[in-house]
C-alpha cells in the first residue's frame, strides 16, 4: 500500500482499507502470522522493567463550562483507517469546545486523550501511522485550544503544567503487527514524542492513572495473546499491595477488546482462568470497584449496565466504543442483541488458591437462560426505547446491511485490483476456470450434462478440483468470520452450502451458456469466454454478497465479515467523560454524516481542512448520556 503524506493529500484521498482485496488480505495474514511467531519467542511486554508507577493526575481538576470543577478525558479507538472518518473524529476530539445537540452545556476539550488501540490500518508501520493517524490529528488541531505544545527540552520529572495536554494509549492487534514498535515510538519511549503536542506519561504498553475524586484509570494490553502477560498481571496486583490503588477506589478499566461480547465461558478454562479474569476477581475481592469497562475493537457504540455487581453491590457499565474512524460494525448481531451476564466466584477444581477466583462476563442465548447463569445486565433504561444505547440504532444497522448485495462490486475510489472488486474478479476467475476445466473433462458427446455427469467430470479434472477448492475455502472463511476451526456448526454449515451452490452455479452456467455460444470448452465466438467470465464474476459477487446479507441480517452472525465489506464511514464518534465530586459523567458524541470531500485552508491554519461546499457540516449530537455515582 503506497501511502501519501502532507498538506496536498486531503482526507478524501486517504482511502479506507479494502478488506476484501486479495492483495491486502495476503499482507495482513503474512504480517499477523509473523508477529504472532515473534511474540511466541519474545513478548515485548516482558521487557519492561522496574515498577509500574501510578501516574498522579489528582491535582488537575479544573472548572468546566457549566461551572462544575472536574477532570475531563476522552476515549476513542479504532481510528487511522479512512481519512474522512478519522479526520472528522479528530476535529471533534481536538476542538476547543464542542456544542453538541442534546448536551446541557458546551463540552470543553479534554485534558487527557485516551486511545483504545488499532491506531492505523491495515497494519502498523511508521508510514501508516504518519498518514492515517498522526497527520489526521495534527491537521485537526484547534488554534483556540487552551493547551500548548509540550516543550522538547522539558525535564523528564517536570510536573504537569495546566497548559499540558496528555495522551495515553494501548495497542490492539493491528498495532502489534510490527511488535508494537511504532506504537511505542509515539506513546511509550518518549514522553515528548509530539503526538498532537501532548505529553505521554506512560512507560509501558499499559498504564495506571490516578484521577481526581478517587477515580482510577487502568488500561490493559493483550498483545496478540488474548490475555495479560505475567509481568503485567503482577504489576497491577502490586499497585494494590503498595496502596497506590487503594481500597474503595472507583476503577475505569480499559480493555483492548470487548471480551463481554463472546458467549459466557467461551474464553474460560477449568481450573486455569485467564489472567485478566483473575485480576478482575482480585480487584473486586479486595474492595476496588470496577464501575466502567471500556473497549474498542468493534467499530460501533453500545452500553449496558448491571445495577448491583458483587461483592459490594455497586453498579457497573460495559461500553464498546470503537467509532473512531474505521469501517462501521453492525449493531443488530448477536454480539449486541444477546443479553450479557456477570459471574463472580471461585473454581473448586483449581490446584492453587491464586487460580480459584475468576470474574466472567459474556452473552447468553436469551434472558431466561441469563437469569439462571448469573447477574443480568440491562440494555434499556426504564422508559427508553429499544436500541437507545447503540449507535447506529439497530433499525438503521439492519437497513445498512442490505448494501452487502453490491458491496463486492464497489471500488470506492481505489484501483480495481486494490479494492473489494478484486475479490470478485479473482474468485469469478476461479469459477470460470472450474467451468471450462470441467467442461473439457466431460465424456465426448455430452453437451447437456446432468449434475451427476458434471460432478464426475469435476472429480476427473485436477484444475477444476483446485478451482472449486479455492471457492470452497473462501466460502468457508467468509461464513465463519475467518475462523472455521472455532466457528459454530451453523456457520461452518453455511460455508459448505455456499461452496456447493457455487458448484451448482458452474453447472448451471455451462448448461445455460452452451446453447448460445456453441460450447464453453470450444467457443464459436471470440466473445464467448469474456461473456462467460463476466457471468461467473457476477454470480460470485452476488453469491458472496447474498451470503453476507443472509448471515448478518437473518442470522445475526459473522459481524466482522458482513460489516467490513460495507466500509461504512458514517456514524462516527467518541466518548467524552468527566469525573468530579458527584461521580462520573459521560457523553457519547456522534456525527451521523461524515463529509466526503474537504477544502484546504492556509498552510498555517488549524484545523487545516474544512468540509467542501455541498458536504454535510460537522454536526455533533449526544447519542448516549450516562452518570455513574460515587
Amino acid at each position: 500500500m503506497n501511502e501519501r503524506f502532507g498538506l496536498d493529500v486531503p482526507p478524501h484521498e486517504r482511502l479506507p482499507v479494502a478488506w476484501y482485496s486479495p492483495v491486502g488480505l495476503r499482507r495482513v495474514a503474512r504480517e499477523q502470522l509473523g508477529a504472532m511467531n515473534l511474540l511466541r519467542h519474545l513478548d515485548r511486554r516482558e521487557t519492561f522493567s522496574g515498577t509500574l508507577e501510578m501516574v498522579d493526575l489528582r491535582s488537575l481538576a479544573e472548572p468546566g463550562t457549566d461551572g462544575e470543577p472536574g477532570f475531563w478525558f476522552d476515549f476513542l479507538a479504532d481510528t487511522g483507517d479512512g481519512g474522512n472518518a478519522s479526520y472528522t473524529v479528530a476535529r471533534g476530539a481536538l476542538a476547543a469546545q464542542v456544542q453538541a445537540e442534546g448536551a446541557e452545556h458546551l463540552l470543553p476539550e479534554a485534558r487527557l486523550l485516551v486511545l483504545g488501540g488499532d491506531l492505523a490500518y491495515p497494519s502498523a508501520s511508521p508510514e501508516l501511522y504518519q498518514s492515517r493517524l498522526v497527520e489526521m490529528f495534527e491537521l485537526a488541531r484547534d488554534r483556540a485550544s487552551r493547551f500548548a505544545d509540550v516543550p522538547r527540552d522539558l525535564a523528564h520529572d517536570a510536573p504537569i503544567a495546566p497548559s499540558h495536554k496528555l495522551v495515553a494509549a494501548i495497542p490492539q492487534n493491528h498495532d502489534w503487527f510490527d511488535s508494537a514498535s511504532t506504537f511505542c515510538r509515539y506513546f511509550v519511549n518518549d514522553e515528548k514524542a509530539g503526538f498532537v503536542g501532548a505529553r505521554a506519561p506512560q512507560r509501558r504498553t499499559y498504564f495506571a492513572f490516578a484521577l481526581p475524586h478517587d477515580w482510577f484509570l487502568l488500561a490493559l494490553d493483550f498483545a496478540l495473546t488474548g490475555d495479560l502477560d505475567r509481568l503485567q498481571y503482577e504489576a497491577f496486583i502490586d499497585l494494590m499491595d503498595r496502596g497506590a490503588l487503594p481500597e474503595g477506589a472507583n476503577v475505569v478499566l480499559v480493555y483492548p477488546e470487548p471480551w463481554w461480547t463472546r458467549p459466557l465461558g467461551a474464553d474460560t478454562r477449568t481450573a486455569y482462568p485467564r489472567r485478566y479474569q483473575r485480576l478482575e476477581h482480585l480487584l473486586a475481592d479486595r474492595g476496588r470497584q470496577v464501575r466502567l469497562r471500556l473497549a474498542g475493537d468493534l467499530h460501533h457504540y453500545t452500553r449496558e449496565r448491571l445495577d448491583s455487581a458483587p461483592p459490594a453491590g455497586r453498579s457497573t457499565d460495559i461500553v464498546t466504543c470503537g467509532s473512531g474512524g474505521a469501517f462501521g460494525h453492525a449493531t443488530h448481531t448477536r454480539e449486541v442483541t444477546q443479553p450479557k451476564v456477570l459471574q463472580w466466584g471461585s473454581d473448586p477444581a483449581a490446584a492453587q488458591a491464586e487460580l480459584a477466583g475468576r470474574l466472567l462476563i459474556g452473552r447468553v442465548r436469551d434472558r431466561a437462560v441469563a437469569q439462571d447463569e448469573g447477574l443480568l445486565f440491562d440494555s434499556a433504561e426504564a422508559g427508553a426505547t429499544a436500541g437507545a444505547r447503540t449507535y447506529p440504532s439497530q433499525a438503521e444497522s439492519r437497513s445498512l446491511a442490505w448494501g452487502n448485495l453490491r458491496a463486492l462490486f464497489r471500488q470506492r475510489g481505489a484501483p480495481p485490483l486494490q479494492s473489494n472488486v478484486a475479490f470478485t474478479l479473482a474468485l469469478g476467475s476461479a469459477l470460470a476456470l472450474a467451468v471450462v476445466a470441467t467442461s473439457r473433462a466431460l465424456p465426448h458427446g455430452i453437451d447437456a450434462p446432468t449434475l451427476l455427469n458434471w460432478v464426475w467430470a469435476l472429480l476427473h479434472s485436477p484444475t477444476a478440483l483446485a478451482a472449486n477448492a479455492a471457492l470452497g475455502f473462501s466460502a468457508l472463511m467468509v461464513c465463519t468470520d475467518n475462523d472455521p476451526a472455532n466457528a459454530p456448526r451453523l456457520e461452518r454449515g453455511c460455508g459448505v452450502v455456499l461452496a456447493l451452490l457455487f458448484l451448482l452455479a458452474g453447472w448451471g452456467l455451462h448448461r445455460g451458456l452452451a446453447p448460445w455460444v456453441g460450447g464453453i470448452d470450444a467457443p464459436s465466438s471470440v466473445w464467448t469466454w469474456p461473456l462467460a467470465w463476466a457471468a461467473c464474476c457476477t454470480v460470485v459477487g452476488l453469491g458472496f454478497g447474498a451470503a453476507l446479507l443472509f448471515m448478518g441480517l437473518a442470522l445475526g452472525r459473522i459481524l466482522n465479515n458482513s460489516s467490513s465489506a460495507l466500509n461504512l464511514e458514517d456514524h462516527k464518534g467518541f466518548l467524552r467523560l468527566r469525573v468530579n465530586a458527584k461521580g462520573l459523567d459521560a457523553w457519547m458524541l456522534g456525527c451521523d454524516q461524515v463529509p466526503r470531500h474537504w477544502t484546504p485552508g492556509k498552510p498555517n491554519e488549524r484545523p487545516y481542512w474544512r468540509p467542501s461546499s455541498g458536504q454535510p457540516a460537522l454536526r455533533w449530537r449526544v447519542v448516549d448520556r450516562f452518570h455513574i455515582g460515587r
